[in-house]
């Protein structure tokens, strides 16, 4: 190989720099290609302008092929590594997040079910009416709710832990006593969108509780009735 560059092929390798240097230019995309199809463009780059690269041998014309290979990986390795680069993560809005979760859960109805795990037979239907919720401080919301589920229809407020994964919601409660209901109540409930699910144990009786979050009538008649509203 030394011998080559000795014997003045040195200007052929550069012409075949010169002729890289103008494909690269013409078709960007060729920089973002795999050594594999890189090869296969040299190939037929270096057959096309073998001509006017003067390359009259097999040994020089590998030579060329490395030097143009080397060029390519210089010139393509910097935006490959760019676009490889994994995307920046969405800054989320928490303050954005708790209007939104405050004015989906204020007027709207939990309908779903719950099981009890250990007992085979169908779930159980249960339904939570939200007058309104809203943050007291920190990480610690307020549920005006009418709770309904089996023999039990008990309205009160709860001041739930509120806590959040990403931009999901869930509220979690541990061993905590609700005035009406009894001691020992711990659930993890997750709100996604209209629906919520979750789990629920009380005492040693436990289960999994699912259903979706709909609007109540008045809720979903209010904007119709204020647009309709005379004027004074």
């Amino acid at each position: 190989m030394q011998g080559n560059f000795g014997n003045g092929h040195v200007p052929d390798t550069l012409e075949a720099l010169r002729v890289l240097c103008v494909l690269a230019v013409k078709f960007p995309s060729l920089k973002t290609l795999s050594l594999s199809s890189l090869e296969e463009v040299l190939l037929i780059a270096l057959l096309s302008y073998g001509e006017h690269l003067m390359i009259r041998s097999f040994r020089r014309l590998l030579v060329a092929g490395i030097s143009l290979t080397l060029v390519f990986m210089l010139v393509g390795g910097g935006q490959s590594q760019e676009k490889d680069k994994p995307a920046k993560p969405t800054k989320i809005n928490r303050e954005e997040l708790e209007k939104a979760f405050a004015e989906r859960l204020s007027g709207a109805v939990l309908v779903g079910n719950f099981s009890v795990i250990g007992k085979e037979k169908p779930a159980s239907p249960e339904r939570y009416e939200l007058k309104k919720v809203s943050k007291v401080q920190g990480e610690f919301w307020q549920f005006e709710a009418r709770i309904k589920y089996g023999q039990t229809d008990v309205t009160l407020p709860l001041v739930l832990k509120v806590v959040w994964a990403d931009d999901t919601p869930m509220i979690t409660l541990t061993d905590a006593t609700l005035p009406g209901l009894g001691a020992g109540f711990s659930t993890r409930v997750l709100f996604d969108n209209d629906r919520y699910a979750g789990t629920w144990q009380h005492g040693k009786i436990g289960g999994h509780m699912w259903g979706t979050i709909e609007k109540t009538v008045a809720e979903k008649e209010a904007p119709k009735n204020e647009k309709t509203a005379p004027s004074k």
